[in-house]
């Protein structure tokens, strides 16, 4: 019991201190930056990467964890095939391209074979922001429009961040 007590005051003690480490650094932050678009993000929409087998990777994800399909849909302008999962409050896309082997793919995307995609109020706004980043960015000239996503039409163009990690910024134009 002594030795319980032991460990339940050292979590907490450590705990606090994460906590007020966080609590620190977040002070840091600077929301006036001539690139800060926290104020433009609605929520995380969703996280994605890509798979060898769309129906294979579609089954383990229910199986293993309970993802339900949401929909699936076809990005003709990327030659891809997507699923969308739901499970929670987590929505995961598994995007399959039939001409390309997952290995070519994540050559082609620098070894990032997944993006989060953050949905936004005003992309032209976010897009003019992130560009003012002297370490971020933009992988696409254009703001693409796709249509009939799961019923959704959609805005979308992706990003660099600073280490490489992929990000793409969507936003919802049936709004």
């Amino acid at each position: 019991m002594l030795l319980f007590f032991y460990f339940q005051t050292r979590f907490a003690a450590i705990h606090g201190m994460i906590n007020k480490n966080a609590v620190r650094i977040n002070k840091e932050i600077d929301m006036n930056k001539e690139y800060y678009v926290g104020d433009h993000v609605d929520t995380v929409n969703h996280v994605a990467f890509f798979v060898a087998d769309l129906e294979e990777s579609v089954q383990f994800y229910q199986e293993v964890f309970g993802f339900e399909v949401l929909y699936y849909a076809v990005v003709e302008v990327a030659n891809e095939r997507l699923a969308m999962l739901r499970y929670k409050n987590l929505t995961l896309e598994l995007l399959w391209v039939p001409t390309r082997t997952v290995e070519e793919l994540r050559e082609k995307y620098l070894a990032v074979d997944h993006h989060i995609a953050f949905e936004v109020d005003d992309i032209e706004a976010v897009k003019a922001k992130l560009l003012k980043h002297p370490k971020i960015t933009c992988e696409e000239a254009e703001i693409r429009n796709v249509p009939n996503l799961g019923g959704i039409d959609m805005r979308v163009t992706f990003f660099r961040g600073i280490n490489g990690e992929r990000f793409e910024i969507m936003q919802n134009v049936n709004r």
